[in-house]
């Protein structure tokens, strides 16, 4: 937890929007982050999509990828960071 100083008006405005949405201003405020994060991701993608080269060169990418087996991969991770899988460190 921490304290952020901020303009009555500003908290004022974060407040009633918390209030109209049901949330605390800490969830209010991660659900703004969380949106304009989205907002972000979904600009990059039209700005792929504007390009045809860029576009099918990320297809192709992602296609490349999604076939790969990456079961060798999850095995060795598992056993190299067992303390982010149950196991002992």
């Amino acid at each position: 937890m921490t304290t952020i100083r901020v303009e009555a008006s500003v908290r004022d405005r974060l407040a009633a929007l918390a209030e109209a949405h049901g949330r605390s201003l800490g969830a209010e405020l991660a659900a703004i982050l969380d949106d304009l994060e989205w907002e972000a991701i979904e600009a990059g993608y039209r700005r792929l999509a504007a390009n045809p080269d860029d576009l099918a060169a990320y297809v192709a990418e992602a296609e490349a990828f999604s076939r790969l087996d990456l079961q060798d991969l999850a095995d060795t991770a598992a056993e190299e960071y067992p303390e982010y899988n149950g196991g002992v460190a």
